[in-house]
């Protein structure tokens, strides 16, 4: 898995943008950063809004869902923009750039019980000026990524 390969298979989704950014863990001492100090500097680093606290926390296999779904799918019009076959390469080398025991953060959020017409859920907060937007953080011990995915109708 390399950043390289992650990057292209993002490159492959027709439409829209997709937001990438991937940063070391380690402050000027060396000590190891909060993890919502690392969603901070990712979304100030990446040009998003600065929305870190209002993010959710949410478990590594919903965090999945968002990024395949996002991914694969138009937000928009959940018309299919990128192949099963892209997204999974792509959403396995994301997670694994945080490795094991990462803890995961997003925008999206879902009702209780999930409105099957829009499984995706929906902006908690927008992170961005793009008409919709879903975003997932990843942070790691070492390194922590961000992939966003912007959509306009």
């Amino acid at each position: 898995m390399t950043f390289e390969r992650l990057a292209k298979a993002l490159e492959a989704r027709p439409q829209g943008s997709v937001v990438l950014t991937v940063t070391g863990l380690r402050g000027k001492d060396a000590e190891a950063l909060d993890a919502r100090e690392a969603v901070d500097r990712l979304l100030k680093g990446s040009g998003l809004n600065d929305e870190g606290p209002n993010l959710e926390e949410v478990s590594e296999q919903r965090a999945t869902f968002i990024l395949q779904a996002s991914l694969q799918f138009d937000l928009a019009y959940r018309a299919e923009v990128l192949a099963e076959s892209n997204v999974a390469t792509a959403v396995g080398d994301f997670l694994r750039l945080a490795g094991p025991g990462a803890r995961y953060f997003t925008n999206r959020m879902t009702e209780d019980p999930p409105d099957p017409e829009n499984e995706l859920g929906y902006d908690r907060v927008s992170v961005s000026d793009a008409t919709f937007d879903a975003l997932v953080i990843a942070v790691g011990n070492q390194q922590a990524g961000l992939l966003c995915v912007l959509d306009e109708d």
